[in-house]
């Protein structure tokens, strides 16, 4: 399951993971915000928050998450990452040097600094 996160900026789209995202999940609730705030905006910072609970996303949500990330590649510009989950800290931290956007990894207890580097990056 994913939602959108609350009471962010306008330039920030926010989620919130718990347990499998699906792509039903995705196609509902991720790409219908992205396009939204990418109408407005031409760089936006992205917040995933993921549950201690957060188990995966199926292969088509990852499917899906892979195309919306090469579609609109130039578009990112802070991506926050929120997990205590070590696997996925390590495999984002791997990943964010290859990329040329600004990609940070915070703890669940870092939450508030995560949300405010998004919201004034």
């Amino acid at each position: 399951m994913i939602e959108v996160i609350p009471d962010l900026p306008d330039f920030v789209a926010g989620f919130h993971a718990e347990g499998k995202v699906t792509r039903d999940d995705y196609q509902a609730v991720v790409l219908p915000l992205i396009e939204e705030k990418l109408h407005y905006y031409t760089h936006i910072n992205l917040l995933y928050d993921l549950d201690d609970s957060f188990e995966s996303y199926d292969w088509q949500a990852i499917w899906l998450d892979g195309l919306t990330g090469w579609k609109h590649y130039r578009e990112w510009h802070h991506i926050a990452l929120v997990t205590d989950l070590f696997w996925i800290q390590n495999t984002l931290k791997f990943w964010s040097l290859c990329l040329p956007r600004h990609l940070k990894v915070f703890y669940r207890e870092e939450f508030d600094v995560a949300r405010e580097w998004v919201s004034h990056g």
